[in-house]
């Protein structure tokens, strides 16, 4: 597939679970996760049947359901084996600590879902996946919300390039 036609079929499966969201909200039937991922999996596929082949749909539907469904026997697996003196006290690094931990858990729910799908799709795994997504996170949102300001107040004079610096450098850094 070209890059294009990649494009394509995310911003297919974006849209299809958008509009699909919307509507649910719209008819007062409220957000339900399970209802709204199925209807949009099967907006996606009576839109575009073959998509079901496609990897990035396997992957997109399936990473979403490992989060879902993943996240938290995984955090209990990896709470057996979490110190117990982070546990008993309370203050700021010890949440950190558990939030680290979640983050971690459902990267790693993830991986554990994607990792067969890349292997049959591209033949290799890495087995950095899960901590590569847990660091990423927080830089993939920091990089969103400043370009989403430069977005609004960019044109601003000295504010785009104030923010562009730094925006440059996360992308930079998230791209390495």
């Amino acid at each position: 597939d070209c890059p294009a036609a990649c494009f394509q079929r995310i911003k297919l499966r974006a849209g299809v679970a958008g509009v699909m969201a919307g509507t649910s909200l719209t008819f007062g039937r409220g957000w339900r996760g399970n209802g709204v991922l199925a209807t949009a999996a099967i907006g996606t596929l009576l839109v575009d049947p073959w998509s079901a082949r496609n990897v990035g749909f396997q992957l997109s539907y399936g990473a979403v359901l490992a989060l879902r469904y993943g996240s938290d026997p995984v955090d209990r697996c990896l709470a057996t084996c979490w110190p117990k003196r982070w546990t008993l006290q309370d203050g700021w690094v010890l949440v950190w600590m558990r939030g680290l931990r979640l983050a971690f858990a459902a990267s790693l729910a993830a991986s554990l879902m994607s990792t067969p799908i890349t292997l049959l799709s591209f033949g290799s795994i890495s087995p950095w996946c899960a901590v590569a997504s847990t660091m990423l996170g927080p830089l993939a949102a920091l990089l969103t919300v400043i370009a989403s300001i430069v977005v609004v107040i960019g044109w601003m004079p000295f504010i785009g390039p104030m923010l562009g610096w730094p925006l440059w450098c996360l992308g930079w850094l998230f791209l390495q």
